[in-house]
């Protein structure tokens, strides 16, 4: 997503800019597929320099709580937020299926491959 100029507050204009903007959000959203599983996945942007590594123990509601925050207007990582603002939805994608006592050993394994703190 670009830098938009948003229209003052409680106008007719701020109101019809608000309302194609959920629009827009809602669109973007209905295509990020479902992704069920315990593991390691990838938040990546299509301008491939910024992604994040995480770990679950539930993709599908892990993927749900990074859309839900996004539609809120700000996440817990202000970091993922700041790019999300500047490139839009990012896709998801599973990196390794593991169980859940295996989450912390892989994720440390992933973080060190893909030095992911580097690309945020």
């Amino acid at each position: 997503m670009s830098q938009i100029e948003t229209p003052a507050l409680r106008s007719k204009e701020y109101w019809e800019w608000y309302n194609n903007y959920q629009d827009e959000m809602k669109q973007s959203f209905q295509s990020v597929p479902t992704i069920t599983g315990c593991g390691i996945y990838a938040m990546k942007w299509h301008n491939n320099h910024h992604f994040y590594i995480g770990k679950s123990i539930d993709f599908e509601k892990r993927i749900q709580r990074h859309k839900t925050l996004f539609r809120k207007g700000f996440h817990e990582n202000s970091r993922i937020y700041s790019v999300y603002e500047k490139y839009g939805v990012p896709f998801f994608e599973v990196i390794k299926y593991c169980t859940e006592p295996e989450l912390d050993y892989y994720e440390s394994i992933y973080l060190r491959k893909f030095k992911s703190n580097e690309f945020l």
